[in-house]
């Protein structure tokens, strides 16, 4: 998948410029033994397909910042001798996202990648003349790239009706240059005047980012390195960074100029009222530093030439993970398997029930079958079973130390069972009576729109409950809290499910409001087996 992901290319193109109004423009560049330059380039692809037996989406989406030096280099082996040529590094920053759907699995993938590597660029087939040049950016094959460590975090999430498991594991990442070839880009334009070398493009390509495709914008800038050339002194913090809660962001200076001595990164709340609990600590000190996100953040660096400082600043804008507590009905109807014969029996009321809603995913009659959030509870706690907690290790960051819940996975999917004696074909409900169904038929009893009437009151219960638990869902609201003490997380985390799973039961409970069935139904007598009929309402 990392390759899916991250695939791109970096061919450079322009048109081609004449510079009949500067014939002396070959001294400008003939002069300058050495080159900065700087390039950015990102692309996202998004799209669905469906086969047979699955529906697969996805979203992906990288960046590349880059800087890079060259210096001029003569081959009189080429027919085109001058060329300059040079290494760089670049920040880059993956993302993506994979959902396969199946009849009875969902499996959700998640890649995040915030990695440095190292390229060569090369500057050829100079025409001064003509005023073009041809650029290629391809991989450092002289380098062990870092890359090819554990560069991109990667999560599943497999979820049936059986459970959900998460597993993560990092992946390594790979070369963006690798997918362009070593090929040359199309001729691009040197500037008429002056010796700054400015460069933007748009291009498609069919076999990056995904099967369908990606469009990638691309800009550069070239500038000669001498004292006169000199950039000022200036932070840039980088960016965009857009972090889901929980990972690990690497902030980056790599676009600051000037004579750098050392960064330092300050943080503190992007917003003064946010109730997240925050640490303001010493900061961090480096070009790329890692960051472990709770809650979005301002990140200021300040660089230092050891006389002058500049600072910039970056909200960290942290996403927070879809923790909605889902909600599944499932098609169709089971039979009951502790169904209660209807019948009438002397001296009692006639009490049975004609269906159930229950979770779909216990066995009935379980000790731990009744309740509506899945899984039910463990000594009053769903620490383990419905939901994982997680320490934030980030010396100097802005929530080192702090608890907060890794992983949620509580759900609740709903099913109705049927007693078996009202069906049609089903079991007499005294052995000796007629079929309670075939009874009903016969003393002209809507029988049918009691049978409807009974599944839509039993489907009614879950819509109950998918609005109650919409109006309290405990998810997002214990995604948006963090503790000093894994106790207080825990008890925090607990009594906010507990709520949930109360107020969604309570909403449910019957009596339920008519669903429109009003009319006579007959039960067997358990004496006689004669049917008689009785008015019904539901």
């Amino acid at each position: 998948m990392s390759r899916l992901l991250i695939r791109v290319a970096f061919g450079l193109s322009a048109a081609t410029v004449a510079l009949a109004d500067a014939p002396d423009a070959p001294d400008r560049f003939l002069k300058v033994p050495e080159w900065a330059g700087t390039l950015s380039t990102k692309a996202a692809s998004s799209g669905e397909r469906t086969d047979s037996d699955m529906t697969l989406t996805w979203s992906t989406a990288i960046a590349v910042d880059g800087r890079f030096n060259l210096k001029t280099v003569y081959d009189r082996r080429d027919t085109k001798p001058l060329s300059w040529r040079g290494k760089g590094e670049a920040t880059i920053r993956v993302s993506g996202k994979r959902t396969s759907r199946y009849p009875d699995e969902v499996i959700v993938d998640t890649y995040v990648g915030d990695y440095v590597d190292t390229f060569e660029v090369i500057i050829s087939n100079i025409d001064f003349a003509a005023g073009t040049y041809q650029m290629a950016v391809i991989r450092d094959l002289w380098q062990n790239q870092p890359h090819q460590g554990k560069a991109i975090e990667h999560t599943s999430v497999k979820t049936n009706r059986y459970g959900s498991w998460t597993t993560h594991s990092m992946d390594p990442g790979h070369s963006w240059p690798d997918d362009g070839g070593a090929g040359f880009g199309r001729e691009s334009p040197l500037p008429k005047t002056r010796l700054i070398i400015n460069g933007a493009m748009t291009s498609n390509n069919n076999d990056l980012l995904s099967q369908d495709g990606s469009r990638w914008i691309t800009s550069w800038t070239i500038r000669p390195v001498g004292p006169e050339f000199e950039e000022p002194l200036k932070a840039i913090a980088g960016g965009p960074y857009t972090p889901e809660r929980g990972q690990t962001v690497y902030l980056d200076g790599l676009q600051s100029t000037g004579k750098i001595q050392s960064f330092h990164w300050k943080f503190e709340p992007a917003d003064a009222l946010q109730a997240i609990r925050f640490r303001a600590g010493p900061g961090k000190d480096g070009r790329r530093v890692p960051v472990v996100a709770l809650a979005s953040i301002k990140a200021t660096l300040t660089v230092s030439d050891g006389k002058k400082e500049d600072s910039d600043s970056v909200i960290i804008a942290v996403t927070p993970r879809d923790y909605r507590t889902p909600f599944v009905h499932h098609a169709g109807e089971k039979l009951h398997p502790e169904s209660i014969p209807p019948r009438q029996i002397k001296g009692r009321d006639l009490r049975y029930a004609g269906g159930e809603n229950v979770c779909a995913l216990d066995d009935y009659g379980s000790p731990d079958s009744v309740h509506v959030l899945h899984p039910a509870p463990a000594g009053g706690s769903w620490d383990t079973r419905g939901y994982t907690m997680k320490q934030v290790q980030d010396a100097g960051g802005p929530f080192d130390e702090l608890w907060y819940v890794d992983t949620y996975t509580v759900r609740v999917e709903r099913e109705v069972l049927i007693n078996k004696y009202i069906l049609p074909g089903g079991p007499p409900p005294v052995r000796t009576a007629e079929p309670f169904y075939k009874s009903n038929q016969a003393l002209g009893n809507d029988v049918d729109g009691y049978l409807a009437a009974v599944r839509r009151h039993e489907l009614l219960h879950s819509e109950l409950m998918k609005n109650a638990l919409s109006a309290d869902d405990p998810g997002p609201k214990i995604e948006a809290i963090a503790f000093e003490d894994k106790p207080a997380l825990k008890l925090e985390v607990d009594q906010k499910i507990q709520a949930s799973e109360n107020a969604t039961d309570r909403a449910s409970q019957d009596p339920l409001p008519s669903v429109g069935f009003k009319g006579p139904i007959a039960f067997p007598d358990d004496a006689t087996d004669a049917y008689h009929s009785m008015e019904m309402e539901i």
